[in-house]
């Protein structure tokens, strides 16, 4: 039997309903340019070419592990460091420092309102210039936090910012918005969104970023993601655990972070590093051989190597950082756009 003859509207015919101008029909090509395969680029929390929103409390960890998973995705090449956008308008100077250091040597971007002309009004700005000039694709932008570009109580205002948030990622971009939630909890005692529905609703994805326990002996942290809503396949429920002590440095917190199976008393089945310092110079010293050599990328590849975690990485390479060849292993020259690029040292001579 014949499949029935497609029809196919007659040329110099009016269409009787207004709506057919704007059809799609026959466009399915040039929209092939701009769709993004859904699949996940920072852990499973935050799929490729969709808008998501994660909700926290203060203090919860929610920027330390979107710097954590933005570091392992330019890692994997699921993402080019130059296509990396994050605005930072939530941090002290101080702080802001650190966060630009870690980017200098991830070689991504950081911006921050009131440094080099750059203001919060100028980012749907820049978003409506890449959607005009079809330069969206494979851009990722996260704002930090969300509060800080549209008054989140105003539901007109938040209806503007998703629509540019919209039309950005209809061109193929990535968005991300951290934003905060209310002081008081739910009847289940669960975090409630600040602002109205709209981000929430009108996103792809979005999470809700809680405390799931503390362990006594190591004084970790388990952060549990849990969906509220996706459009795609995104994980319904991830756990990340860091150690929150103060007295760490920004980095050595970052590098303390790590995924788990489950949140229990236990985290879920526990990784336990083997830390041997020997392998860990060994491996330090493979990657700076073979062409590794900025600093939170032998971080990442010598931890990987040696089943050691990544802070037990980064002290054995700051112990052996320095320009003393009988006291040192290797020392970092600073490159371009402030990269710190780590070479070994010549041996001692006798």
């Amino acid at each position: 039997m014949k499949p029935p003859p497609l029809r196919v509207p007659s040329e110099g015919v009016p269409p009787t309903n207004p709506l057919v101008r704007y059809s799609l029909t026959g466009s399915a090509a040039e929209l092939e340019k701009h769709a993004v395969e859904q699949k996940p680029l920072l852990g499973n929390v935050c799929p490729i070419g969709e808008a998501t929103v994660w909700y926290a409390k203060y203090n919860t960890g929610k920027t330390v592990l979107l710097l954590h998973l933005l570091m392992e995705a330019i890692q994997a090449k699921r993402i080019r460091p130059e296509d990396v956008i994050v605005v930072n308008a939530d941090d002290s100077s101080f702080g802001l420092v650190e966060k630009v250091r870690l980017f200098e040597d991830l070689g991504a971007h950081m911006v921050a309102p009131g440094h080099k002309g750059f203001e919060v009004r100028i980012l749907v700005t820049t978003m409506e210039e890449m959607i005009a000039a079809d330069t969206a694709r494979g851009v990722f932008i996260a704002i930090d936090t969300l509060k800080r570009f549209v008054d989140v109580m105003d539901k007109k205002a938040s209806r503007a910012f998703t629509s540019a948030v919209r039309r950005f990622v209809s061109k193929g971009g990535t968005f991300l918005a951290l934003a905060h939630t209310n002081k008081r909890t739910d009847k289940d005692g669960r975090p409630v969104p600040e602002g109205t529905a709209d981000v929430l609703s009108d996103f792809d994805c979005g999470y809700l970023l809680d405390i799931a326990g503390e362990d006594k002996r190591t004084g970790e942290i388990a952060v549990e993601f849990t969906c509220e809503t996706s459009r795609g396949r995104a994980a319904s429920k991830a756990y990340y655990v860091y150690d929150p002590d103060r007295d760490l440095t920004y980095t050595e917190r970052l590098c303390s972070i790590r995924e788990v199976d489950a949140a229990n008393d236990e985290y879920g089945e526990r990784f336990t590093p083997t830390n041997d310092e020997a392998a860990i110079i060994e491996a330090i010293v493979q990657c700076l051989k073979h062409g590794t050599v900025t600093k939170m990328d032998i971080v990442g590849l010598a931890a990987k190597a040696t089943r050691s975690s990544r802070r037990a990485v980064l002290k054995v390479l700051e112990q052996s950082t320095g320009d003393d060849p009988k006291l040192h292993r290797w020392n970092f020259t600073r490159r371009e756009h402030g990269r710190m690029v780590y070479a070994p040292l010549a041996s001692p001579t006798s």
